[in-house]
Parts: C-alpha cells; sequence; structure tokens
C-alpha cells in the first residue's frame, strides 16, 4: 500500500468520527511519519506494512477520543476547565458536570474555614502573650521569694 492510499484510506475511516482538527492532526502525523521513514531509508510499503491497517488505527484513534481522555473539539486534552468552539471559532466553557460546583463550593469552603481558624490562633497568641508573659513573671518572682 502506498502512502496516499494509507492515508486516504485513514481519512475515510476517521472522517465524521473525530473533529475537523483531529482528522487533519492525525493525517498530518501519519503524512510526517511517512516522509521521516522514507528520509531514513525505508520504503512507503515497508511503512505501510510497519503501520498495519489504516482502520485499526482509525479505530484506535476514535476510541482513545471516547476512553475517558478528555479532549475539547480543538483535540487538545483539557485540564480544569473544559471549552467548546462557537460558530465565530471562539471559546466559551463547556457545561460542568452535575455535583462539581458543589464540591468546588465545598472545598472552597473548607479552606475558608481553616483559615479563619488559623488566622484566629494567630490574633489570640499574639494578643494573649503579655499575659503570658506576666504569669511567667508572677511565677518566677513567687520561686525566688519561696526559697
Amino acid at each position: 500500500m502506498t502512502k496516499e492510499q494509507f492515508l486516504l484510506e485513514l481519512e475515510e475511516y476517521l472522517r465524521g468520527e473525530v473533529s475537523d482538527y483531529e482528522l487533519r492532526d492525525s493525517l498530518e502525523y501519519y503524512r510526517n511519519y511517512y516522509e521521516e521513514q522514507i528520509t531514513d531509508g525505508s520504503s512507503e510499503e515497508d511503512v505501510s506494512s510497519l503501520l498495519g491497517s489504516p482502520r485499526l488505527i482509525a479505530r484506535s484513534i476514535i476510541d482513545a477520543r471516547g476512553s475517558g481522555e478528555d479532549h475539547d473539539k480543538s483535540g487538545w486534552q483539557a485540564s480544569g476547565t473544559d471549552y467548546d468552539r462557537d460558530s465565530e471559532g471562539g471559546d466559551y466553557p463547556r457545561e460542568q458536570e452535575p455535583g462539581q460546583i458543589e464540591i468546588v463550593a465545598k472545598r472552597a469552603l473548607i479552606m475558608i474555614v481553616i483559615g479563619l481558624i488559623v488566622a484566629g490562633l494567630v490574633i489570640f497568641t499574639v494578643a494573649a502573650l503579655p499575659y503570658i508573659a506576666l504569669v511567667i513573671v508572677i511565677y518566677t518572682l513567687l520561686r525566688l521569694f519561696r526559697e
């Protein structure tokens, strides 16, 4: 199988299954792979047999997209906030899963409470220092007079 036959078959199996970006990206990847291998001395047929079936490669790409890997419509793996593309090509946040906002709110509330407790302890300690120092002085004086 030639490089062009491989790429045409791969495109046929991917079209309609992945975004246009992923289709172009995948075809470009395999086109570059062929060119690198041919530059290294392999024939197109050798590269094709090494790669295997374009149908299986397409299935792997499609399955990887739906196997829990979180990709946005541009094909990039998303982290944190997911984005969709609007008709003008701009990004806007994708709706979050139910319950996700509540989890974030609970975590924020816990962090605020912990911050307030730590701040209270620091303020109490600083405010109590003169009294603590006074108690230490009185205790030391009492011990001196007892001896």
